[in-house]
């Protein structure tokens, strides 16, 4: 009888892999759940530096305009540099490029995900990651003592030489970072929904909750570590916290693709270069009017919540409250997120995604329009704006993905990702360099007014696009979707 119950068990055991989506059979078996962990470590990687991205604009102020230099300096040597001018749209470039890679870089490997698999592109996206932050904490403005002469003397033969931060050097490894971003984004998501479909809203709001947290932690470490480290140091850490997400990554995540890997055992190499070719981008999904309107709602949602999270701790220190009240306002917001990754639960047992979806982003239209334009110089709206708009933007954002799969379900859904993705990339550009015209030097108050009304709209029309979507495939009928 033992005997008997062994070997049931391991037939069981043996077949639990066999399933279409083995987490919605047993939730809790192991290899669903370490995968599950390793794509929380990815997206923390992902969405905690994006959300994080409020923080680290001062900073890239404070470098490039001379401002932290010329402060120590003056301190210890009395000794006065000045500072440069730096607009706001030159520092928009960084944070649009990098959106832009996050957003569109999921395009290169959507193809590749759907016929072997996402571990070597999360290897690739994690090294890539680890490189690219490196050589971003190398690019701060610094300063050295030698003997060689320059403009400022200290005393007797040393002399002062200071090393401006260039733009451009923020935006190469910027950018090549976002590329990293956007290439773990879509492994992660495109692994979840390998194990899940029943539940797929839930994980997908599980494995998003990484997002938050590191948007709560990593502004606090930065300020703490930047004011008393400078960049270069602070940025060596923030580069170690990413080289451990990045192994953990890798090192958990297991996409179940066992059972497709006998299709593509035979495909010689040029089989698989003219499959890549052509399918890598495939702008024949915009034909179909539902994937257009679904990708611009997605882009609006990603994009308008980015130009937001990029220029909200400005605007707060424009308003005069300090630096450490905007990184608590940022800190609150993001903690306040932690309770938006639960809408995925409510959506997968009450109301569905779609539903979730439209109430979260028009949520989050309307506590900008009416906060930030009304009651931004008041902590208590603050307080109140980052509470609803935190929990409203992770809501949307960790179930977005979801709403692609509840219209088209099949084998293609990393190459349906990372297309749609690419569109909302695409959007980046014009977008974000809109509202760093829009802001203009930040000395206006006035202009941060209309950028506020400017990224309320854009979230309304995202919400408008899944209205519409919820409309077309299901009508008005109050049910569950």
């Amino acid at each position: 009888m033992e005997e008997k119950d062994s070997f049931e068990l391991t037939y069981e055991e043996s077949n639990f892999l066999k399933n279409e989506y083995p987490g919605d059979v047993n939730p809790y078996h192991i290899k669903p759940i370490l995968n599950t962990i390793g794509c929380f470590f990815g997206l923390t990687l992902v969405f905690g530096v994006l959300n994080a991205s409020g923080a680290l604009e001062p900073l890239l102020h404070s470098e490039l305009s001379l401002e932290r230099i010329q402060r120590e300096i003056h301190e210890k040597y009395d000794i006065d540099i000045g500072t440069k001018e730096i607009s706001t749209v030159n520092i928009s470039w960084i944070f649009s490029l990098n959106l832009f890679f996050l957003l569109g870089a999921g395009i290169l490997g959507g193809c590749k995900i759907d016929r072997s698999g996402t571990k070597e592109l999360t290897l690739f996206g994690g090294v890539l990651a680890i490189i690219s932050f490196f050589g971003f904490s190398k690019c701060g403005s610094s300063y050295t003592i030698n003997d060689n002469m320059s403009s400022y003397k200290i005393s007797g033969m040393e002399y002062l030489h200071v090393k401006e931060a260039k733009l451009v050097n923020f935006i190469i490894t910027y950018g090549i970072f976002g590329i990293s971003q956007g290439l773990l984004m879509t492994c992660c998501f495109s692994s979840v929904s390998k194990w899940y479909s029943r539940l797929l809203a839930t994980y997908s709001a599980i494995i998003s909750f990484g997002g938050s947290l590191g948007g709560i932690l990593f502004p606090i470490m930065i300020r703490r570590t930047y004011s008393s480290l400078g960049f270069e140091n602070s940025m060596l850490i923030y580069s170690g916290i990413i080289t451990f997400l990045s192994i953990a990554c890798f090192v958990l995540m297991n996409d179940n693709f066992d059972k497709e890997e006998q299709e593509n055992r035979n495909d010689g190499f040029k089989d698989l270069l003219r499959v890549y070719m052509k399918e890598t981008i495939n702008l024949k999904y915009f034909l179909d009017h539902k994937f257009l309107i679904i990708s611009i709602g997605l882009s609006c949602g990603e994009v308008g919540t980015s130009i937001i999270a990029t220029y909200l701790t400005s605007y707060c220190l424009k308003k005069g409250y300090t630096q450490k009240e905007s990184y608590n306002f940022i800190t609150v917001m993001n903690c306040f997120g932690i309770v938006g990754r639960s809408y995925g639960f409510i959506a997968d047992r009450y109301i569905g995604s779609f539903q979730m979806i439209i109430m979260c982003m028009f949520a989050a239209s309307l506590s900008t329009f009416i906060f930030l334009m009304a009651l931004g110089k008041h902590h208590y709206g603050m307080y109140l704006y980052c509470i609803i708009y935190g929990s409203s933007i992770s809501g949307f954002l960790s179930l977005c993905p979801t709403a692609l799969n509840k219209i088209w379900q099949g084998n293609d859904f990393g190459k349906r990702f990372s297309t749609m993705y690419l569109f909302a990339a695409i959007s980046t550009f014009p977008i974000i360099e809109i509202g760093g015209l829009i802001i203009g030097n930040q000395k206006s108050s006035i202009r941060y007014q209309y950028f506020w009304l400017f990224s309320s709209f854009i979230l309304l029309v995202g919400a408008i696009c899944y209205g519409y979507l919820r409309m077309r495939v299901k009508g008005f009928k109050m049910i569950k979707y």
